[in-house]
């Protein structure tokens, strides 16, 4: 991600106002593209748009946070919340119930997210890996800016 956001420095160096270009040129299904523009773009109002960021994170928090005993919902939050590897964290071994769970998590977004082809990516970054031989190894989860938002919004209220 470093080496990312330097060769991007250097490229914007000169001129900063190309940084909307190239984020229109961006497929927005690339994983961690925009978050690696983001340090780049400059907000005229910083403020406001942290307070709305906050707001986003609140709504979002209270929308997918466990109900009752929801104990797999509270599983789910923490592995894309916290970073999650499903293949180190599951022992090799396929999981269902969190398969569903995070499911259920991304339709629980779906409405924060209406045209994205999934939910999940405005809370994790989800990087699918692969043996040499090319089969499946797992899912590793790591949490977006947003993510982290949400995760504090979820701790206050005592939700995870």
């Amino acid at each position: 991600m470093k080496q990312d956001q330097s060769a991007i420095t250097f490229l914007f160096k000169t001129s900063k106002d190309d940084i909307s270009t190239v984020k229109n040129l961006i497929q927005p299904h690339a994983i961690g593209a925009i978050q690696v523009l983001a340090p780049f773009q400059e907000s005229e109002n910083s403020e406001q748009a942290d307070e709305s960021k906050l707001d986003l994170a609140r709504e979002i928090a209270e929308a997918i946070r466990p109900k009752g005993k929801q104990t797999m919902r509270k599983d789910a939050l923490r592995a894309a919340l916290f970073g999650y590897n499903s293949f180190i964290n599951q022992g090799g071994e396929s999981d269902d119930r969190m398969r569903v769970a995070l499911s259920s998590l991304s339709k629980a977004l779906r409405p924060f997210a209406p045209h994205h082809e999934s939910p999940m990516d405005l809370v994790a970054n989800r990087e699918r890996q692969h043996f040499q031989e090319g089969t499946y190894k797992g899912t590793i989860y790591q949490c977006t800016p947003l993510g982290v938002l949400v995760r504090d919004e979820l701790k206050k209220m005592d939700a995870i």
